[in-house]
């Protein structure tokens, strides 16, 4: 398991040992947490550009194609939250040594 080293230099082979702790390592654990969030970027982003794709330029639309619907806002406002901590704790993986 010397590959495997997401978390550091610490390449023992009991550095990922659930007897040593392993699910203790913060590191570990957010490298777990980082797999779901990819999983669904890989999603989200093909669907996005299919959606925007799909409007073609050479058809004018002469309305608003923008829905307002109840709570959509604070739904963009959530959203682009989550985006910005996404960032900061991305941020401070790359610039901490822990």
């Amino acid at each position: 398991m010397a590959g495997l080293s997401f978390c550091g230099n610490n390449v023992t082979k009991n550095a990922y040992s659930v007897d040593t702790g392993m699910l203790n390592n913060g590191c570990f654990v957010d490298a777990l947490n980082l797999v779901p969030h990819v999983f669904l970027l890989f999603i989200t982003f093909p669907i996005l550009f299919i959606g925007w794709g799909s409007q073609s330029s050479k058809v004018q639309i002469h309305h608003n194609t923008w829905l307002h619907f109840p709570g959509h806002n604070l739904r963009w406002i959530l959203t682009f939250t989550l985006l910005f901590v996404h960032v900061c704790e991305i941020a401070e993986g790359i610039v901490s040594n822990k």
